[in-house]
């Protein structure tokens, strides 16, 4: 990975604003890759992310290329397709889940289940929880995000490409 590059870290896409050695909190001094978020977000809480080149691989992920975010999405339509839960605990407890994993597959298909529950209930003339909102907010923030960056779009052209991809 280098200066400038893309990187997954959580449920954020950042960008590599430098690397260097630092020494932190009195600790001997190390290389680390300095992070900036590349977009924003409503959920996220900081700003620059220090992280330790030899721990890289186990923070930090390349965000996939155009044709490899092309593959996650004809992967997610493979294999088993996520259900409903209409325990609410267990149901938020299942996305948080899928969302700390990191697997990109298995996000896209929670926002494909999100999208036909938000059919239904609009349908039904409901709604659904505020955390079930914000979880799928979180979810196509990421996926938004991950599109922008390995097409070298913005965000908001991203969204459209997303959305679309998603159908």
């Amino acid at each position: 990975m280098q200066v400038g590059d893309y990187v997954l870290k959580g449920t954020d896409v950042y960008t590599i604003d430098d690397m260097r050695e630092e020494s932190i909190a009195n600790m001997p001094a190390r290389n680390y890759y300095i992070l900036s978020p590349a977009y924003e977000t409503k959920h996220r809480l900081g700003g620059t992310s220090y992280v330790p080149v030899d721990k890289a691989d186990m923070t930090i992920r390349p965000v996939p290329t155009k044709e490899e975010v092309a593959d996650l999405f004809v992967q997610s339509e493979e294999g088993r397709e996520f259900k409903w839960i209409d325990n609410r605990n267990k149901r938020i407890n299942a996305a948080r889940s899928i969302l700390s994993s990191g697997d990109l597959v298995d996000i896209i298909k929670l926002e494909r289940l999100y999208h036909k529950r938000y059919e239904f209930v609009e349908a039904e003339d409901k709604s659904l929880s505020g955390k079930d909102n914000e979880l799928a907010t979180r979810g196509f923030e990421l996926i938004v995000h991950v599109v922008a960056a390995s097409h070298g779009i913005s965000a908001e052209e991203a969204e459209s490409v997303a959305r679309e991809m998603l159908l």
